[in-house]
């Protein structure tokens, strides 16, 4: 072999570079789009024309700069080893930072379907479920876990009755009422389970929605139409496939704002790159870009029960034989709204504490993603919601 046939040597320390954003090139397609009808009225002018283009190609450097520090970014997801204490399937019931100290508070966390639940724990200094532990209480975590054939046959209502309603009876029965937080999606069917589900005061003490979304055409009204037609685009890949691929599901969130990855790459890149919040910056990106397939089922009933006929908040929404009225949650219930959130709009959220008698509400200035990845999510989030799961234990 001659030297330049020669293979190099693999260094088993160094990492193989992330791909990037997911779907990262409908990513460059929608920042390309962007910023052409951003500098179209400027095209009758040289001089302005010549001055836009100079602005997008120092703005597009700056992107990519970003983008091919994220690549390298030395920073390794952390993974804390949470016990599994029960399972059904693909799902499991961890028991995050498990004590010895007897009599601790249960707490229930039920994550989104499609985002994997490493969000409540980014790193040692900063994990909602370490933050509850520290507390006083025993926090648990349903992990959805990836679809297997089982679960592809699932709409939401069944991973509730089948998953969510086995979970909450085994811990139950082993330690009492518990305390159920639902987070995005996961809020969203933990208000769902609650609202048909006859005598759950007896084996659930409060209910905190964070971030749920119940009423689907609020904040944004071209929404149903966007989702009748993703629908329809994404049929026959679901037919095919079983699921709604992690690639359909990040392009749908692209959707709602086509320049967040550029300027959020941009954003990066002047970031130091030892910083905690650069640091966290990689952790939510690589988890962003880790989803979980969505079973088609339960996909279909999302998108057409939720998002166009908005089911949920018409009290039409079937889970079972049964109709899931909220009016019937009989708990202490906690909704928080992020203020500034753009993929669950703050009226979408607050919608379920005008039909839920004694809603307690608050209306925090923080993001979606924020409310678990952002160094404002302790004093904005967290404590107040600590604060209202000890007076209501």
């Amino acid at each position: 072999m001659s030297r330049r046939e020669q293979k190099p040597k693999k260094n088993a320390a160094t990492k193989p570079a992330r791909p990037g954003p997911r779907p990262v090139h409908l990513h460059f397609l929608n920042t390309a789009n962007m910023l052409s009808a951003a500098a179209l009225p400027l095209i009758g002018d040289p001089e302005q024309r010549a001055m836009a283009l100079k602005a997008i190609e120092k703005m597009t450097g700056q992107m990519l700069q970003g983008l091919d520090a994220y690549k390298v970014a030395p920073v390794a997801a952390y993974k804390p080893d949470h016990p599994c204490i029960w399972q059904k399937g693909s799902t499991k019931l961890l028991e995050a930072y498990a004590s010895s100290q007897k009599k601790r508070m249960p707490v229930l966390i039920v994550p989104s379907l499609i985002n994997r639940h490493n969000i409540l724990d980014l790193d040692a200094q900063h994990s909602f479920t370490r933050h509850l532990t520290d507390h006083g209480f025993a926090a648990y975590i349903l992990n959805w876990g990836d679809p297997t054939d089982t679960e592809k046959q699932f709409t939401v209502s069944e991973y509730i009755t089948d998953r969510l309603y086995p979970a909450l009876a085994h811990l139950y029965k082993t330690h009492g009422p518990v305390h159920v937080v639902g987070y995005c999606m996961g809020g969203t069917m933990a208000a769902g389970a609650l609202a048909v589900q006859e005598g759950h005061a007896k084996s659930v003490k409060s209910l905190s929605l964070l971030a749920a979304p119940w009423d689907f055409k609020a904040g944004d009204s071209t929404l149903p139409l966007r989702m009748e037609t993703f629908s329809t685009a994404a049929e026959p890949v679901m037919t095919a496939t079983g699921v709604l691929p992690v690639d359909w599901i990040q392009a749908l969130f692209a959707s709602v704002d086509p320049l967040f990855m550029f300027n959020k790459f941009r954003a990066f890149a002047e970031m130091d790159k030892s910083s905690p919040e650069a640091q966290r910056f990689v952790i939510v990106e690589d988890w962003l870009n880790d989803g979980v397939e969505l079973a088609a089922p339960a996909a279909r009933q999302a998108l057409r029960e939720w998002y166009i006929d908005n089911q949920p908040i018409s009290g039409v929404w079937t889970i079972g034989k049964s109709l899931a009225d909220a009016a019937k949650i009989k708990v202490p219930t906690l909704v928080v709204a992020a203020a500034n959130d753009r993929l669950v709009p703050k009226e979408s959220a607050l919608a379920i504490a005008q039909q839920i008698g004694g809603c307690h509400v608050l209306t925090p200035e923080i993001g979606h993603i924020g409310m678990m990845a952002s160094a404002r999510a302790v004093k904005a989030v967290w404590e107040p919601v600590v604060n209202w799961l000890l007076k209501n234990n």
